[in-house]
């Protein structure tokens, strides 16, 4: 998801603020994605082996058009867009298996690195636009894997600097981080751990704007502990566990609850559309399709004096994934989704302000591929 609007931030809200409402919108649209995945049927299950090891590649693009409505007597009503590309170098490993079957999941960020630029800051960039390129393998210190290369999109300032930037800040923390998962044999996850602390790094690297705390907590809300734990469950979810007949479908759900906005409830039908080769080798490619949806969006009303509020106008999403049924692991997904938000806003880097609630608009496309790398 992204952020912003059609003048200048800092006419409206400060550049931080503005750049944080982007960030929470872009966690929210990218923690749906990871969704799983003929002969006439096949059992779909996961399997969590003691020792197994696999590296993932997770791309995702994403474009961010944010608008807002003119003050009196202004004229520009251009849209600020932020484009930007995010990929992941994940390694997923079981490391135990206990006698209940309770698999403990470890999900290590090896490698991250993000591009892309920002029309509605000044920068060194063509038509004098805003860049960003950061690269975790490239820092100072770094023992990040990915095997070197040369930086993607370019050569602004150093990896370091781009890494305090503050469309690349939250991405970044997750350099060199592993999140780690229990999970039990029904699918159900025990516990998570790790985001809480992520999140600290993050906050350390945009905390410097004490009157943006507000929507940085909102921002820490969407991303801790029990949301990855409840999103991965739902993930788990998308394979259900038992035969399934080609052609079948079946529905899973995710709700979050986040503070000052609501309960943000995602739901999808999948579909298991074929199945290949024999036994052991089996893989199935299962289809998904479904939205968002926003209950309680005045809950705002209750927060900062009723002046921040959420809207979802619109949400759709669709993907493939392609799942080996007999090692019970994902091999390949894509998942593209678009919304469309309204946010009510005080600007907080104006005193004078504080009264006021500001809207914005913002549509998000965002295209995100997985592919098994070993």
């Amino acid at each position: 998801m992204r952020s912003e609007f059609g003048i200048r931030s800092e006419q409206v809200m400060g550049p931080r603020t503005g750049r944080v409402v982007g960030l929470v919108l872009a966690w929210l649209a990218i923690g749906v994605v990871c969704l799983p995945a003929r002969a006439q049927q096949v059992v779909l299950t996961w399997k969590w082996v003691e020792g197994d090891e696999r590296r993932y590649v997770i791309e995702s693009t994403m474009k961010h058009e944010i608008g807002r409505d003119p003050p009196p007597g202004s004229r520009d009503d251009k849209p600020r867009r932020v484009e930007s590309t995010h990929i992941f170098d994940v390694i997923e490993r079981v490391p135990e298996v206990d006698d209940r079957g309770v698999a403990t999941v470890t999900r290590l960020y090896q490698r991250v690195r993000v591009h892309g630029t920002d029309d509605g800051e000044e920068g060194d960039g063509p038509g004098g636009i805003d860049e960003f390129d950061f690269d975790s393998a490239m820092r100072s210190g770094s023992g990040g894997g990915g095997g070197g290369g040369g930086r993607l999109g370019g050569t602004p300032p150093t990896a370091r600097e781009d890494e305090l930037h503050p469309w690349v800040a939250p991405y970044a923390a997750l350099a060199g981080k592993t999140i780690t998962f229990r999970v039990d044999a029904e699918g159900n996850v025990l516990s998570c751990t790790g985001a809480d602390e992520m999140m600290e790094n993050v906050f350390g690297s945009l905390g410097g704007d004490g009157q943006a705390s507000p929507l940085l907590a909102l921002f820490k809300a969407g991303v801790n502990n029990d949301m990855l734990a409840a999103e991965f469950e739902s993930g788990l979810g998308l394979v259900p566990g038992r035969i399934v007949r080609r052609g079948e479908s079946w529905n899973i759900g995710i709700a979050q609850t986040l503070p000052l906005v609501g309960e943000l409830r995602t739901t999808m039908e999948c579909r298991l559309t074929a199945v290949r080769g024999r036994e052991p080798r089996v893989s199935a490619t299962i289809t998904n399709k479904g939205g968002m949806s926003l209950e309680g969006g005045a809950a705002g009303v209750q927060g900062l004096g009723g002046l921040f509020q959420v809207n979802l106008g619109m949400s759709e999403m669709d993907g493939t994934t392609e799942f080996d049924a007999g090692g019970g692991y994902i091999t390949s997904q894509r998942q593209r989704s678009v919304s469309e938000w309204e946010i009510y806003a005080p600007d907080f880097s104006d005193p004078n302000s504080l009264g006021e609630s500001i809207k914005t608009t913002h549509r998000i496309e965002q295209d995100v591929s997985m592919r098994l790398e070993r």
